[in-house]
């Protein structure tokens, strides 16, 4: 909640445009994974490749060797960027605070449909 407020008020503050400061945050969660966590995750020790929690050298050969994991990260990618855009355009017109109540809301009521759905689909098992 404390991101959407804060997006409310750059937008409003700053005037900056919703998709500029969705490219904005955008970017700099890639440059904290990039630079800060998976370098963390790396030398951790874990069940990864090489011993680690998460060797990104491991997974960029398995994304490369794999169409199907191509298209997958992709999804998620375009996924995760639809969401965001729709999220701060929803920030701009409304506020933050609906932007929280509906994302939050919206994706626990999902996700309870689909688990209940999928409960009753299977037989109670």
């Amino acid at each position: 909640a404390v991101q959407f407020v804060w997006e409310e008020k750059q937008m409003k503050q700053l005037k900056l445009p919703p998709l500029l400061l969705c490219g904005i945050e955008g970017t700099f969660g890639t440059l904290m994974m990039l630079v800060i966590f998976f370098p963390v995750l790396s030398v951790l020790p874990g069940h990864d490749a090489h011993g680690c929690l998460e060797s990104i050298h491991d997974t960029w050969v398995k994304i490369q060797n794999s169409a199907t994991l191509r298209v997958l990260v992709g999804s998620y990618i375009l996924a995760v960027f639809i969401l965001n855009c729709c999220g701060v355009y929803c920030t701009k017109v409304l506020s933050g605070m609906h932007r929280s109540l509906v994302q939050t809301g919206l994706r626990t009521m999902c996700v309870w449909l689909c688990g209940v759905a999928l409960f009753d689909a299977s037989g109670g098992r």
